[in-house]
């Protein structure tokens, strides 16, 4: 039983991700996505307009503006009214759990108040797995809370996620990314070999002078979306017995 999910993230972070998501849902072989809320409305439109039916959650610390003020989730602020960076947290910024709880928790609250379905969380920069422990429980804790699955990167983000009593894939590959973005490693999953649930990660987009200036994943973006959309991926995984699967299926795929 070979099952594989193509999830998209950055959904909605620029006009360019959100196109190329949508095309590369439509045409290719992506059959999922998580979204950021920059442009929440017009994406909510993009999606209800292409027919998609649910999405997940990219959970962010990094990335655009919190939606709480700096007088609630100070900790959570950088430059400029943004999120502190990647790199401050990573040299080690000081962690207030209640103020990333109250955060992530006005996240869900602005995703679900579009009336869209969520079908699971993960995070940007993957940071429910490495920016510690009580981070990563806070990520097992809501996903359980909202009832959906969620991703898992390690062994450590899996047993997190098991103890908390919530879903994921069996299997995690982010490899298609930057330098392993070819068609040679799209190809090669069908001859390899897994049981279960495998997700593999993917960031399809088309150029946009937005995208360009807000993030440091650029031109490969375009790659991506040109592979992922290539009729013969598709029929060579069709071949191989691969299942294309959505997030909705993660539980019940693995119990088949």
């Amino acid at each position: 039983m070979r099952k594989l999910i193509v999830n998209a993230d950055d959904f909605g972070l620029t006009r360019g991700c959100t196109e190329g998501i949508l095309q590369a849902w439509k045409n290719g072989v992506v059959t999922d996505t998580s979204l950021l809320t920059p442009h929440l409305a017009e994406t909510v439109k993009a999606e209800q307009t292409a027919g998609m039916d649910g999405c997940g959650l990219h959970l962010t610390l990094t990335v655009g503006r919190p939606v709480l003020p700096a007088s609630i989730v100070p900790s959570l602020y950088g430059n400029a009214g943004h999120f502190a960076t990647r790199a401050d947290w990573q040299a080690g910024k000081q962690v207030v759990l209640a103020e990333i709880e109250a955060e992530w928790r006005a996240q869900l609250q602005r995703f679900l108040a579009t009336g869209l379905r969520l079908n699971h969380l993960d995070s940007h920069h993957h940071v429910h797995a490495w920016l510690g422990e009580d981070v990563l429980a806070l990520f097992g804790r809501l996903a359980k809370e909202c009832g959906v699955p969620a991703r898992q990167i390690d062994v450590g983000s899996q047993q997190a996620l098991q103890q908390a009593g919530v879903a994921a894939p069996d299997f995690f590959d982010g490899d298609f990314f930057d330098a392993g973005v070819s068609a040679e490693a799209l190809r090669q999953l069908a001859s390899r070999s897994w049981n279960g649930v495998l997700e593999l990660m993917a960031h399809p987009a088309i150029h946009d002078e937005e995208t360009w200036q807000i993030s440091s994943y650029r031109a490969k973006r375009e790659e991506e979306l040109a592979l992922l959309t290539d009729p013969a991926l598709r029929e060579a995984w069709r071949q191989a017995g691969i299942e294309l699967i959505s997030f909705d299926a993660v539980g019940e795929a693995q119990h088949v």
